[in-house]
């Protein structure tokens, strides 16, 4: 476990090390939900194309309610009872990480809810779509969540076993939404 956790720090350190001040500000806002916003806007247009307004309106609302549901694990479930600092609060090497604009986030981040709330809606919009179209194009979708999971590494707030973590969390809550949609 202790050369695990050395490999993610070394990981880390060789990741948010590689900085400079246009990427600052373009991981910083790319970092945020709101960001993506566009994003969203097209895949409802696209849902709403291929399944009409109601049964869009439904599978909106699920992804609404798993990526709630997937953030209240994440904090509550993983964060509130790991207690893993964040590379940023860590009191042995915190001052060596660089931070962007002063955001440390809370004290705790293992996992990332960034990456736990972007692959569950990933998981499950894509899903949605694959059962329409077979594009190959819907593999891009995944690009989201691993840029945003980047972000938080490069940001300073989480370590990269953290962002992996968090995607493996979100893959499930996805598939949970999956399920739960079958039943419906």
């Amino acid at each position: 476990m202790e050369n695990l956790e050395k490999w993610d720090i070394d990981l880390f350190f060789a990741l948010n090390s590689r900085h400079n001040v246009f990427f600052d500000h373009v991981f910083y806002y790319l970092s945020h939900g709101l960001t993506w916003i566009p994003v969203y806007i097209l895949l409802v247009y696209v849902l709403i194309k291929f399944y009409g307004l109601k049964t869009a309106l439904m599978q909106v609302a699920l992804v609404g309610v798993m990526v709630g549901l997937a953030d209240l694990v994440s904090v509550y479930a993983f964060k509130n009872t790991v207690c893993r600092y964040r590379p940023c609060h860590n009191v042995t090497y915190g001052q060596l990480v660089h931070i962007v604009f002063e955001h440390k986030g809370g004290m705790f981040g293992f996992v990332s809810s960034h990456a736990v709330n972007f692959m569950t809606w990933t998981v499950l919009v894509f899903w949605f779509l694959r059962q329409k179209t077979r594009s190959k194009w819907l593999w891009a979708m995944f690009l989201i969540p691993l840029i945003v999971g980047y972000t938080r590494i490069y940001l300073g707030v989480h370590y990269p076993g953290d962002v992996a973590a968090g995607f493996a969390v979100g893959g499930v809550m996805g598939l949970l939404g999956i399920l739960i949609w079958k039943r419906l």
